[in-house]
């Protein structure tokens, strides 16, 4: 008799998911599909925001690092879906925030579009044949920093098989469950045009 294999589980990785809300969309997620692995990716610890122990479901791991530590932790072509929102784009690698791995001697600086570019090379490493990476960004009128520009940038030299950037509407954006897309969805500075915001998908 042939012993039965248990399939593995397809792999979903959100970056920047703990929020101020201790990782509640992935952790919702999490518990609603456990057929579905889920990995979330955070310099923050994921009790950081309540006073009581959060509750994390069996097949959600969590890693507590910046995005190119957490992201050189998974199997290279192993993830199915990886996402983003309101992260990815947006930050660049801090001074005191060190990385090592395979990118030569350890820096202690990347700009946004150093940081956005390492991630999408990484990202494409990881995702299978035909996984996707989803990232949702803000572009702020105030802001030098271009989250958009930096995606874009960041993937202009990899070998991508769809790109496809959509602008969402405030009636989107509910879709979004975040406390970033609640507070950037009613901003509006006066004199200024209001935030944009953009869903980047990925095919590879």
């Amino acid at each position: 008799m042939i012993p039965k294999t248990t399939p593995k589980k397809r792999i979903i990785v959100h970056l920047g998911n703990v929020g101020y809300d201790s990782a509640r969309k992935t952790r919702t997620y999490a518990d609603r599909f456990n057929e579905f692995k889920f990995v979330g990716i955070d310099k923050k610890n994921i009790h950081a925001h309540t006073t009581n122990k959060v509750s994390i479901p069996k097949n959600l791991k969590q890693i507590e690092s910046e995005f190119l530590t957490g992201i050189l932790k998974l199997k290279d072509k192993s993830v199915d879906l990886i996402t983003s929102d309101f992260a990815v784009g947006h930050y660049a690698l801090k001074e005191k925030e060190k990385i090592h791995g395979s990118f030569g001697s350890p820096k202690t600086y990347l700009s946004h579009k150093e940081y956005t570019e390492r991630i999408m090379q990484l990202c494409y490493n990881k995702l299978k044949v035909g996984g996707k990476a989803i990232f949702v960004v803000f572009v702020s009128p105030l802001e030098e920093n271009n989250a958009l520009g930096n995606i874009k940038l960041g993937i202009k030299n990899i070998p991508f098989q769809k790109v496809d950037v959509q602008t969402l509407s405030p009636e989107k954006l509910k879709n979004i469950s975040s406390h970033w897309s609640r507070f950037l969805g009613m901003s509006v500075i006066e004199g200024q045009e209001p935030y944009k915001f953009y869903r980047i998908t990925l095919v590879k």
